[in-house]
């Protein structure tokens, strides 16, 4: 894992505990914050959805059609907003974050 992707969680933590659950959209916004950093080191496949069945073979993101779902294993329990958040809430996370990465850049 880069640097930013674990940065994005640990900043993510402080939302509360739960399951880490996304749409699509929020997903790849996520993804595109662990692009920034050094992806070579991921070992997955340059395309997006070669991105995915890689995380989706080590069990890191599970598909249900409606919603992807990522597991982190190894660093620390798994946290995140809930799944009911608002659309105005998924904003104001996605700004948090982008200032946050602002300040790691």
């Amino acid at each position: 894992m880069n640097p930013i992707w674990c940065e994005a969680w640990r900043a993510m933590c402080e939302v509360g505990p739960g399951l880490v659950a996304f749409t699509l959209p929020e997903f790849r916004f996520l993804q595109q914050l662990a692009w920034l950093g050094d992806a070579s080191t991921s070992g997955l496949a340059d395309d997006e959805s070669g991105y995915v069945r890689g995380l989706m073979a080590q069990g890191l993101v599970i598909d249900d059609g409606r919603r992807v779902r990522i597991i982190e294993r190894g660093l620390r329990a798994v946290t995140a907003p809930p799944v009911h958040q608002t659309e105005t809430e998924v904003v104001l996370l996605k700004r948090d974050l982008e200032e946050q990465f602002r300040h790691w850049s």
